[in-house]
């Protein structure tokens, strides 16, 4: 029998529908006492997809690696205590369905808001989205919900009220799924917990925005072929114009985001680009810890970490007080729910270790597992991209031989940016890029560039493509962008009034993701307290997660 099916066989011997919860009730039962143990043990997950480590040499101590999540509790904290929200009460997000993004103290603030990054078509991260607002709900007793895209009090009592449940939810989730219901109102409709949903919106100012939106569309739409055409025109002229180098860097850059080759193999070609023309890649912190991790991670074994790890439970679970057994299960449990992350419980199991002077020598490669999980769960999976593009970036301005590599590289660079403008895909910083460019993301500039180039590299000008209609459709994009931009302030402002409305100090912004950073410049300027908070996607379903992106990892 394995330590799994005890567990199963111990909850149906449990009179309480959670067995979990009964046997911490009655622990003093020598039955239980006994189950306890096996599950602590049993409920460990072994770890079979990680492949980076992060190693230290000399006498072990005990990890002093941090929590890796901002929001996570100490070995003291209680988990599933219901407590009044605020950011020192070190809120919990399930690590199954989120990542914490951003966490800021605001000194002396009074308001916390909590911005929920929403992905607008996707599914799973719509039920994300839900599964975050329940625990919200529930453990912090969370009661106002403010949603991007309506103005108002959003009354969902009459669909709330449908008397069967499995017809109610079913259409909910049908109409999530079309886009015709957010996950907020999902959550109101479908749950039984009070909550108060608005949306923050200015009406006519929205209703603007939605405009532009739909124009954008038509842009993109018409203007699609051009941009292909005028892609594989300086494709052309990149394979007659760039250097040797600068083609390899254009084959092997770690943006490619196709998963066809890891970012381990193409980062050795570029890291030696960087070396040879003085760069460092460190000064890049996202980008480091991930480097660093990749180049360690044939340091440790896996499998002594695992017996190690095993070991470690199975002496805590004849050292600890009551109270800290207690513990032990309830982290055991919600390690094994994926409510919180790996580094959190290592580094709460390394806590426990330090409290009871256990000696940390025979647990050398456990040590230096938690040391790599904690810093690789610290890796911001968006800004990671950023450092990526500026690192290259770096190394191309090093490369480049001639002027016209360089405004060659500048010119694909800004079509690719336009490309991701009408298809409203721009980030905030691309957004700030494009914008600074327009003295060569401009018709006149490509017009000429491509008609000198390809005259002097004896380039043909190949391709359909009108430059008069990609350049000249840019302005009216980038309203749409500047619009969006307008309304975080209006977003900010409603929600701090209905905060102020219904007394309370703490509410959930579900936001898109592109509203994040704007919003959180107001939040810092405003001195409110916010933490940004990420979905999760399904990686089954094509969404990948971005490091899985770059380290080729499912």
């Amino acid at each position: 029998m394995n330590a799994w099916q005890s567990k199963k066989e111990v909850e149906k011997e449990s009179s309480p529908i959670d067995g979990s919860r009964s046997l911490v009730m009655d622990w003093r039962s020598p039955r239980n006492k006994r189950w306890i143990r096996v599950i602590a043990i049993g409920l460990i997950v072994t770890f079979l997809n990680q492949d980076l480590i992060w190693a230290q040499g000399g006498t072990p101590t005990w990890s002093k690696a941090q929590n890796p999540s901002a929001n996570t509790q100490g070995v003291n904290g209680n988990l599933g205590v219901k407590a009044p929200v605020n950011i020192n009460s070190n809120i919990s997000i399930p690590k199954d369905v989120a990542v914490t993004k951003e966490v800021y103290n605001a000194a002396g603030a009074d308001k916390t808001i909590i911005n929920i990054q929403d992905a607008h078509a996707s599914l799973t991260a719509q039920e994300s989205i839900v599964s975050i607002l329940d625990s919200l709900v529930t453990n912090y007793d969370l009661k106002l919900v403010a949603i991007e895209g309506s103005s108002g009090y959003i009354d969902t009592s009459i669909l709330k009220t449908f008397p069967d449940e499995n017809i109610k939810k079913e259409t909910a989730k049908y109409l999530m799924k079309r886009g015709k219901m957010s996950a907020g109102e999902f959550f109101s409709i479908t749950s039984d917990k009070p909550v108060a949903l608005y949306g923050i919106e200015n009406r006519p100012l929205y209703e603007e925005n939605v405009e532009q939106f739909r124009r954008i569309y038509e842009i993109n739409k018409s203007t699609k072929r051009d941009i292909e055409g005028l892609e594989a025109a300086l494709k052309s002229m990149q394979d007659k114009i760039y250097s040797k180098e600068l083609k390899e860097l254009e084959a092997n850059s770690v943006l490619h985001k196709d998963g066809k080759i890891a970012f381990s193999e193409r980062w050795g070609f570029v890291k030696s680009l960087a070396e040879r023309y003085g760069l460092d890649y460190k000064q890049y912190p996202n980008l480091s810890k991930l480097v660093e991790s990749l180049k360690l991670e044939k340091t440790i074994s896996f499998e002594k970490a695992n017996k190690q790890r095993d070991q470690l439970i199975d002496l805590l679970t004849k050292s600890l007080v009551k109270q800290d057994l207690e513990q032990l299960v309830l982290r055991s449990l919600a390690f094994k729910t994926g409510k919180i992350s790996q580094g959190d419980y290592y580094v709460f199991l390394q806590e426990f270790a330090r409290k009871y002077g256990i000696d940390p020598e025979p647990y050398k490669d456990l040590i230096t597992y938690t040391e790599y999980i904690t810093l690789y769960e610290s890796i911001d999976l968006l800004e990671i991209f950023a450092e990526a593009a500026n690192f290259e970036d770096a190394i191309k301005e090093k490369i480049f031989s001639s002027d016209d590599q360089r405004r060659l590289y500048g010119l694909s660079k800004c079509v690719s940016y336009i490309k991701d403008l009408f298809e409203m895909k721009l980030t905030n910083g691309d957004f700030e890029y494009l914008t600074a460019s327009l003295d060569i993301c401009n018709p006149q500039f490509a017009a000429s560039f491509i008609r000198e180039a390809s005259v002097k590299y004896n380039v043909p000008i190949e391709g359909d493509y009108d430059l008069g209609k990609i350049f000249g459709d840019i302005p009216p994009a980038l309203e749409f962008y500047k619009t969006v931009e307008k309304r975080n302030a209006v977003m900010f402002s409603n929600t701090i009034n209905r905060m102020n409305e219904n007394g309370q100090n703490v509410a959930a912004l579900i936001t898109g993701g592109y509203h994040s950073k704007g919003l959180a410049e107001i939040l810092k300027r405003k001195e409110t307290s916010y933490l940004v908070i990420l979905p999760k996607f399904d990686a089954s379903k094509g969404e990948r997660p971005y490091v899985a992106i770059l380290t080729n990892k499912k």
